[in-house]
């Protein structure tokens, strides 16, 4: 493979930290806290909440 390839393959791949969570979730270590990433947690539980709620 000639450099050029080369360089283009390794620049197209995600680099990967631990796991591949940086490139996934981004920076663990500069995680901070969303109200929007509470409310996507939380839309699951809430639905859950209210199948039960009205099949109760």
């Amino acid at each position: 493979m000639s450099k050029k390839t080369e360089e283009q393959s390794k620049i197209q791949k995600p680099t990967l930290d631990r796991a591949g969570q940086r490139a996934f979730m981004g920076n663990p270590e500069e995680f901070k806290l969303s109200f929007y990433g509470i409310f996507m947690a939380l839309i699951p539980i809430i639905i859950l909440g209210i199948i039960v709620w009205l099949n109760w």
